[in-house]
């Protein structure tokens, strides 16, 4: 009686259940991943984080900005995407 319950051995369990389990969640991937049609939320999570938060990408610009600086890194890239965030034309520092 103890082995029966620490192996967790169903005695009831129909053979096929495992089988019929594994058929029914193939089928349901197969309809999720690629015959359902996209809609507004698929549109939505295609989005980055910074086009969904106004501001973000340009304060985490300042902060590579600010690392580089500190420890010697080139910075021009850097530089260069921030004068594209805020319209203005890039020009190389000195």
């Amino acid at each position: 009686m103890a082995h029966d319950t620490h192996t967790n051995i169903n005695t009831n369990a129909h053979p096929w259940n495992g089988l019929v389990f594994s058929f029914s969640t193939a089928l349901l991937m197969l309809w999720f991943c690629i015959l359902r049609e996209e809609n507004d939320i698929d549109e939505e999570m295609k989005k980055t984080l910074w086009e969904r938060v106004p501001g973000l990408e340009r304060q985490q610009l300042e902060v590579v900005l600010d690392y580089n600086r500190q420890t010697g890194l080139p910075t021009e890239d850097v530089r260069r995407r921030i004068a594209e965030l805020d319209g203005k034309p890039y020009t190389p520092e000195q």
